[in-house]
């Protein structure tokens, strides 16, 4: 079996929101700061999530994270199908389903293994946040459908805590897995203490985090503590609930503030100013706002029963955990009236941050993916699909010669065969045009190994400096090299090593092709890709479909994300292979050019392009992802 613990994994995350979204909280935290940490160790990784008026429906960060968003606060579900059917996820190593709640299920509808994420149980919170049967339904998803659909999947949650609730859940302890928060703690102090008494509550506007607990507080507080204030900052769509709330009970902006989203830096002055975090959320993973207020040396209050802030607050040493409201005020009044505790607090809480890192969080959830993937039955590893007949090299090297006999003279012309297969057609290229050709390919698989030199190297990383050869050839390899984001990559990569004035010969499949061309089914490219690899199940030709050929506007795209300019030969060849074949010198007649050659173009076996670098498509290329 392939050591796949060592190679780079290509992960999907489905979260339902990001943390763009107008309402991304702690869960979005969490889940770009991994994939950003994966990414930056070498890792492939793509975000799904729901689209919002924030951000567009695809960018790339700058650790190098896709994120693809489509759909709604419901139909997120469905979308991520569909888009992982119509290969617009790539072909992920592993699933990461992130159950805020509700799963997506990935299980049901990918054959990738799974690792499902669930930062808590929403027991409490269906009934706080939906009507009676919509939130007997979510219980019933998330408490027996999910348990059953997970069964035997690897779990990861964020506390212990979690883990406990998990296992009351059906799910078997030994496959939980426990992947806390981290927190970047400063070395010194962001601003100085507010001279007055000052407050903060960080995080999502939406109910279950009961902001309205933290203004009672303050309103009970206010005439012992003159010129307490509290600040709110986040959003959500309970907003306007909160602030009725506030000046239900007589309170002013001065004394509550809800300021809305702020920056990290905003936050970070926010956090080292505050005397105290006020934590009155129902339920937490983990309380990633509690670490953050522990990083600046502030400590917090919270409910002992709300989950994981138990974990994150070590009572009586780091902050207080209160039962109810009343000792919620309490403990509030406690610290606010005595320095030194609130002092002695802060100092163990910052001490207690500095105990979770990103990077340890990245390096759990680095070793339990590659563990499932490891543990996961090995699909058939990306088919060679090597072609060795004798005649078809012949055919092809000569269409070649000629396609590129107008743009290049071969002779001493430097040519690198870009996945060179059998080795059969760069042997010809060397031996009949008098190139100097160079052959590379990921594994040397030649049969014929005359006329060119051989060197091993994929495709994507090639070992040669810029402006390396004055051709390059790639001949049925794009197919086979991945998914949209590797093909651009391997094609960026041709680009490198040509020089401006060279030309690049493609000829790829055609997604439209009535009859797929490595394993001889009809249509078989056309379907989604969790059918097409049932198709070739089923046919006995292999256990999935490994081949990714673009359609012609698919395939301009690639290319002009790549920065070349497209002349399309496609025609040229067919009426080349046509005009000696019985009758078709008569059909070719009969038919009106523009007629055939739409249709040829259109639903053809081959696409065949003869590529140019563009100096202004290559430097709109280097600003695409």
């Amino acid at each position: 079996m392939q050591e796949r613990e060592e190679a780079p994994m290509e992960v999907l995350i489905l979260n339902w929101r990001d943390q763009t979204h107008p309402q991304g909280g702690g869960s979005e935290v969490f889940a770009e700061t991994v994939a950003e940490g994966l990414a930056r160790r070498g890792h492939r990784v793509t975000i799904f999530c729901a689209a919002h008026e924030n951000a567009g429906p695809e960018t790339v960060t700058s650790a190098g994270v896709r994120i693809v968003r489509a759909g709604g606060r419901l139909t997120v579900y469905s979308r991520a199908v569909m888009a992982f059917w119509r290969g617009r996820l790539g072909r992920p190593d592993v699933i990461v389903d992130v159950q805020n709640g509700l799963p997506f299920l990935a299980r049901l509808w990918s054959r990738t293994p799974v690792v499902l994420l669930c930062h808590h149980v929403h027991r409490e919170q269906w009934a706080v946040v939906l009507g009676p049967r919509a939130a007997r339904f979510g219980w019933w998803v998330e408490s027996q459908l999910s348990p059953a659909v997970h069964r035997g999947c690897s779990y990861v949650t964020v506390s212990d805590v979690s883990g406990r609730e998990l296992a009351e859940l059906g799910v078997d302890p030994a496959a939980i897995g426990v992947v806390h928060n981290g927190v970047d703690v400063p070395e010194h102090a962001v601003a100085p203490r507010s001279a007055t008494p000052l407050l903060v509550v960080l995080g999502r506007l939406v109910p279950h985090k009961r902001v309205e607990y933290a203004i009672d507080t303050v309103a009970r507080l206010r005439d012992e503590f003159p010129g307490l204030r509290l600040v709110v900052a986040g959003r959500g769509w309970w907003h306007d609930e909160i602030e009725t709330h506030r000046d239900s009970l007589g309170l002013t902006d001065d004394e509550i503030s809800l300021v809305g989203w702020i920056d990290e830096d905003e936050k970070d002055r926010l956090l080292s100013a505050a005397w105290l975090s006020l934590v009155p959320s129902l339920k937490e993973g983990w309380g990633i706002a509690v670490m953050e207020a522990a990083a600046h040396g502030t400590p917090s209050i919270a409910f002992r029963e709300a989950g994981g802030v138990a974990e994150s607050i070590v009572d009586g040493v780091t902050g207080i955990l209160a039962d109810d409201l009343d000792s919620f005020v309490s403990a509030t009044r406690t610290l606010l009236a005595d320095a030194d505790l609130r002092r002695s607090l802060g100092n163990a809480a910052r001490d207690h941050a500095r105990l979770y890192s990103w990077d340890g969080a990245v390096d759990t959830m680095e070793k339990v993916l590659g563990a499932e993937l490891q543990a996961a039955p090995a699909p058939d590893a990306r088919g060679t699909h090597i072609v060795c007949d004798p005649g078809s090299r012949a055919e092809k090297a000569g269409t070649i010669r000629t396609v590129l006999a107008p743009d290049v003279d071969l002779c001493s012309a430097r040519v690198l065969d870009d996945g060179c297969g059998s080795g059969a057609i760069a042997e010809l290229l060397g031996r009949d045009s008098g190139a100097r050709v160079v052959a590379v390919d990921r594994a040397d698989a030649r049969t014929s190994t005359g006329g060119h030199v051989f060197a091993q190297a994929d495709g994507c990383a090639l070992p040669f400096a810029d402006a390396s050869f004055d051709v390059v050839v790639s001949n049925h390899v794009l197919e086979h090299v991945g998914d949209e984001a590797a093909q651009v990559a391997y094609l960026r990569e041709a680009r490198r090593v040509l020089d401006p004035s060279g030309v690049l010969y493609l000829a790829v499949p055609n997604k439209h092709r009535l009859v797929e061309a490595h394993y001889g089914l009809p249509f078989l490219s056309w379907l989604p890709q969790d059918l097409a690899d049932r198709a070739v199940r089923r046919t006995g030709r292999g256990t999935w479909y490994d081949v990714v050929p673009p359609t012609r506007t698919g395939l301009l795209r690639l290319l002009a994300r790549a920065g070349f300019d497209v002349e399309d030969r496609t025609t040229d060849v067919a009426r080349m292979r046509l005009a000696d074949r019985r009758g078709a010198a008569t059909v070719l007649r009969a038919v009106p050019e523009a007629a055939w050659a739409a249709t040829l173009i259109a639903w053809g076996p081959t696409h065949v392009v003869v590529c140019r670098p563009d100096p202004a498509l290559s430097r709109r290329a280097a600003s695409l992802p």
